[in-house]
């Protein structure tokens, strides 16, 4: 059976909602029929879906009262818990049809005047007639429409009840503030480019450290080193944007000296991540296990979009003798997939990306 257009003006139920209609209509049967209009279901996805999975034979009834929009309104508004986001998509939805059924703007819908305590006015607009049906005001079904028309994807969302308006809104504004930065980027280049300035900065400096296990085992015999004070009075500044995060490697021993090095760079300390390895290996005190990734910003860099956010927690197979894992690349490619890049440090060049290291 196939679902009338009409029937997405309200969002399929999810999770516990839906579980309960499900092990309603397993113990009790189908109770409501499913309606359609013209052969198709306008009134009854979720006892549809429901039958269908408990081996119930669906029951149906067909509209036969004229236009359907008020029909579907008042068998779905009132016994659905939607949030006033929700209330708002709904309504966006609610306007189009209107405006399907009264092309001319103002809604003469008598054979449908006072169906499910619905009352079409004739002195309003279809904008503001969806609102007061829904319950939410003009400016909440513009805001919400705005993401209809634009960014459709998260109008679903809306529908859905997964984000909320002011989420939306968050998510716009920070667009709009990746957007401004890659033109700030974009202009901010010399014009010989050498070196260019970058919004994420990538390190895993060459720690020195005070107290090796054993000859054998010094750091120096895989790669040159530099002390703190040398990393610290690296010109890391001079390569950023005012608008800037960092992503700083760092063992657990170097901890505090990483904490340094971020303040003498410019950047101030927010979060970070830990790579879990696969094996134990050497300590001091305890047998390491895990680095950490220190995450600071400076100026107004913006947080990951939502669906960009990666666990702080990051278990991967070591690769050669302290390198990182290649997967860190993808989810700092995830958290800001439009912003420039530069690895300090660098092993091996990786597309997009600019580096500086003496073993590039």
């Amino acid at each position: 059976m196939e679902f009338h257009n009409i029937a997405n003006i309200f969002p399929l139920m999810t999770g516990d909602e839906y579980e309960a209609l499900r092990n309603d209509i397993a113990a009790n049967g189908l109770l409501e029929p499913i309606w359609t209009y013209q052969g198709k279901i306008i009134d009854g996805r979720n006892r549809y879906r429901a039958c269908l999975e408990v081996g119930i034979e669906p029951e149906y009834r067909e509209w036969s009262g004229g236009k359907p929009l008020a029909f579907v309104i008042s068998m779905n508004l009132h016994r659905r818990h939607l949030t006033p986001s929700q209330c708002a998509a709904v309504g966006v939805n609610i306007k189009h049809w209107l405006q399907i059924e009264n092309p001319q703007g103002r809604p003469t819908l008598e054979e449908q005047n006072n169906v499910g305590n619905i009352s079409y006015n004739n002195g309003k607009q279809n904008r503001d007639l969806a609102g007061e049906i829904v319950g939410v005001s003009g400016r909440y079904i513009d805001d919400a429409e705005k993401y209809a028309k634009q960014e459709p994807a998260l109008f679903e969302q809306l529908l859905s009840g997964e984000v909320t308006l002011q989420d939306a809104k968050r998510e716009t504004r920070k667009q709009e503030r990746f957007e401004n930065l890659v033109t700030i980027n974009a202009n901010n280049k010399p014009l010989n480019g050498d070196i260019g300035k970058f919004n994420v900065i990538y390190a895993d400096p060459p720690w020195q450290y005070e107290h090796p296990i054993s000859d054998s085992r010094r750091i120096e015999n895989q790669y040159p080193t530099l002390s703190l004070d040398e990393i610290c009075k690296l010109p890391v500044q001079e390569i950023c944007e005012d608008d800037a995060i960092l992503f700083l490697w760092a063992s657990t021993p170097m901890l505090k000296n990483a904490l340094q090095v971020m303040e003498a760079w410019g950047f101030e300390y927010r979060t970070g991540m830990v790579w879990v390895k696969p094996s134990i290996g050497p300590g001091q005190w305890v047998r390491q296990r895990h680095e950490h990734l220190l995450i600071g910003i400076r100026g107004n860099i913006p947080t990951p979009y939502s669906n960009g956010k990666p666990d702080s927690v990051v278990e991967a197979p070591r690769e050669g003798h302290s390198q990182k894992p290649t997967v860190f690349y993808s989810i700092i490619e995830q958290m800001y997939p439009s912003l420039s890049k530069k690895e300090l440090f660098c092993r091996k060049l990786r597309e997009g990306w600019a580096a500086w290291g003496n073993q590039v």
